[in-house]
């Protein structure tokens, strides 16, 4: 990234912000693949796909430059699909299942390896960065000082926040009680001494000296590690089984839509022939 966007604070505020590393550590043909050039262009044209997107909101239209999101969020989707799934006589979802390996799910599935679409970390995956994940809630007044926007991102070392999402401000979907704000925060542990007090103090520098109305950690994660080159070592799989070469990581709905326009597309082409 750090190449295919030569603006270092402006890179690794970015990077920081999405996968929580440096500019110079993360794949551009990953995470930005339209800007690095990567592979075929969608068949259908980002302005024509945004029209589309949004002509399918029921009753509304987000304004330029707001996010369309879903009211429940993610969950909402992730629901959505299961259910769709669910009634699919040709899918069959199983849970708990201890397949470690391309080879360990085909067995389990009674399958062939050739079958296997891997999704998931591999066994000589490098370990994913770890974060945690707060949310801080202000009444409209004690945020006052605090810019509408998507977000406020920190490249600096020294804080242990890289990133902060203005939850409330960027989504169609209620986010934070009336006359209240809400806001995601995320404490990379490579710049966190894991004390709440030094989080509260950089959240206040960063945000508002006042006492929050909510003030709770959700929860520890691993961002996954996706390093210079990176796709280039997924093109270049030989193995019998696919491998999708992304696990768990955060990506808006578009993008979602974007790449299964792409995928399609490609997999009609390889049809045809």
């Amino acid at each position: 990234m750090a190449e295919a966007l030569p603006v270092a604070w402006l890179a690794d505020a970015m990077t920081h912000g999405i996968v929580n590393a440096p500019a110079a550590d993360v794949d551009a043909d990953l995470l930005m693949p339209t800007m690095a050039k990567l592979g075929d262009e969608p068949p259908m044209r980002r302005r024509a796909l945004a029209r589309a997107i949004r002509s399918t909101y029921p009753g509304w239209t987000p304004k330029r430059g707001h996010m369309g999101s879903l009211e429940r969020g993610m969950e909402g989707l992730v629901e959505a699909l299961m259910e769709a799934l669910d009634e699919d006589d040709m899918v069959d979802v199983r849970f708990s299942v201890d397949a470690s390996s391309p080879e360990a799910a085909a067995d389990h599935a009674g399958l062939s390896v050739a079958s296997v679409l891997w999704a998931a970390p591999r066994m000589e995956d490098e370990p994913g960065l770890e974060l945690t994940v707060a949310v801080v809630g202000y009444t409209h007044a004690a945020a006052a000082s605090v810019p509408v926007g998507y977000g406020t991102l920190c490249p600096d070392p020294s804080s242990p926040v890289s990133g902060v999402l203005h939850e409330s401000d960027v989504h169609h979907g209620a986010r934070a009680p009336p006359g209240h704000r809400l806001f995601r925060v995320m404490v990379p542990h490579a710049r966190w001494d894991g004390e709440e007090r030094s989080l509260r103090k950089a959240v206040e520098a960063m945000l508002c000296p006042a006492e929050p109305a909510l003030f709770e950690v959700l929860g520890t994660r691993r961002v996954p590690h996706v390093r210079p080159g990176h796709m280039q070592r997924v093109a270049k799989h030989a193995e019998p089984w696919s491998w999708i070469g992304w696990s768990a990581t955060g990506v808006a709905i578009t993008h979602v839509v974007s790449e299964a326009e792409r995928l399609a597309d490609l997999m009609r082409k390889t049809h045809a022939r």
